[in-house]
């Protein structure tokens, strides 16, 4: 998946989240696991792949915020 098509996904799973209630990443992580149990492979596949591009784009999201901020307190550098 290239970046562009990668960020649209990020963007329509977390609508997907936000628009069906289905909260955190700990409750989606529980579904992985109760899909998993009940032999939806696929499906948990599905929000595995979906749960790990958004801890990705979080975690960069993340570093960038903490990089802007050391930038702020220390000008300059």
């Amino acid at each position: 998946m290239d970046p562009e098509e990668e960020a649209a996904f990020i963007r329509s799973m977390l609508g997907f989240i936000e628009r069906h209630g289905l909260g955190t990443p700990d409750f989606i992580t529980a579904q992985i696991n109760a899909l998993d149990s009940f032999g939806a492979t696929e499906m948990a596949d599905f929000w595995r792949d979906a749960l790990a591009l958004y801890e990705r784009a979080y975690s960069e999201a993340q570093r960038k915020a903490r990089g802007d901020m050391h930038l702020q307190i220390v000008p300059g550098k």
